[in-house]
C-alpha cells in the first residue's frame, strides 16, 4: 500500500511542478526546489509513512536535480543562480527540520 501512496503522491507532485512551470517559466524551477526541500525538512523525521509517502513521492516528483541542471544550463551557469539554489534548498531543508513538530 506505501508503494501506491508513494506513486500517487509522486503523481500529484509532478502535475503540481508542471502547473507552476507552466504559469510561471522563470523562476519556476527556483521555486518548486526551494518548496520542495523546505516541505521535506518538516517530513524528513516523520514517523510511518508520512515521511516516505511525501518525501519520496510528491517532493521527488516536485523537485529534482536534472531540472536543476537544466536551468542552470538555460542560466549559462550563473553562479549566482547555482549558488542562491543550493545555498536555499539547503536553508530550506533545515528551516523545515527545525519548525517540524
Amino acid at each position: 500500500m506505501t508503494v501506491v501512496l508513494v506513486a500517487l503522491a509522486g503523481a500529484l507532485g509532478a502535475v503540481v511542478r508542471a502547473l507552476v512551470l507552466l504559469r510561471w517559466p522563470r523562476g519556476a524551477v527556483f521555486a518548486v526546489n526551494i518548496a520542495g526541500s523546505f516541505l521535506l525538512g518538516l517530513v524528513a523525521e516523520s514517523e510511518g509513512r508520512v515521511g516516505v509517502v511525501v518525501g519520496v513521492g510528491f517532493c521527488g516528483a516536485l523537485t529534482t536535480f536534472s531540472g536543476f541542471a537544466a536551468e542552470a544550463q538555460r542560466q549559462h551557469w550563473d553562479r549566482h543562480y547555482v549558488a542562491l539554489t543550493l545555498v536555499g534548498c539547503v536553508l530550506a531543508v533545515a528551516i523545515g527540520l527545525e519548525i517540524a513538530p
